[in-house]
């Protein structure tokens, strides 16, 4: 069952899905043609850091956690072990190795491309400043508090070629719990996108240029984060 909603510039889509048939290995990723967009927009970690490469390598086995979640249920709930494992890859390869993002989770600086004259990581930098903006007019936190809120990028990671997610937002409430919005950039319409289990905003790459529709990204993300907490 799926159900998608859609902002009001309709390039932001949130969803929410229940799909039993997706591998736990290889890639199920169709689009593959997005990559230098989803480079610029939210850059790559380093796959070949030594600390990722070691926490790589210290990843269960996804049949332990098959096992785990059999012994829980009564069945192999593909769904539940999906979620588990991708839960364990941000934990522990992207928030664990901060050294391997292309920038700090909390304070992303854009970079001039000197070759192509482009500048890159602006689409992360643009969305974190307004995502704050919009906790701090909501009264939820201070102008000193924006490092609870941050981005990271999983572009080149497991999350990305296995599970459909390019970068996820997080936001550490009052009581140190952390709320995440996984995100998918696409250059083909949604609608027209196989959704991926784990993926909970897509982001077009035709209807997310102007600073408007920026803002009504960040709107997007901000009411699943806040729903989370709440």
């Amino acid at each position: 069952m799926l159900k998608i909603v859609f902002s009001k510039a309709i390039f932001c889509y949130t969803r929410y899905m229940k799909f039993d048939q997706l591998p736990l290995s290889g890639s199920f990723k169709l689009e593959r043609g997005g990559r230098e967009f989803e480079r610029i927009a939210f850059g790559t970690v380093d796959v070949n850091h030594p600390k990722y490469k070691k926490a790589l390598k210290e990843l269960p086995d996804k049949t332990v956690i098959a096992e785990q979640v059999k012994l829980e249920r009564g069945h192999y709930d593909r769904e539940e072990i999906i979620r588990r494992f991708g839960d364990i890859l941000m934990e522990k390869i992207i928030c664990s190795v901060p050294e391997a993002q292309p920038y700090e989770s909390t304070h992303i600086v854009d970079r001039e491309d000197p070759v192509k004259n482009i500048k890159q990581y602006e689409l992360a930098r643009d969305l974190r400043q307004l995502l704050g903006d919009l906790f701090i007019d909501r009264g939820i936190i201070g102008e000193d508090e924006r490092d609870r809120i941050r981005f990271y990028t999983t572009i080149g990671t497991p999350l990305d070629k296995d599970y459909g997610i390019d970068g996820f937002f997080e936001f550490i409430d009052k009581e140190g719990k952390k709320h995440r919005a996984t995100i998918d950039l696409t250059t083909r319409d949604p609608m027209f996108h196989e959704p991926h289990l784990l993926t909970d905003i897509y982001i077009w790459k035709e209807k997310i240029a102007s600073n408007k529709s920026k803002k009504e990204c960040s709107e997007e993300i901000f009411k699943l984060l806040f729903s989370l907490k709440n």
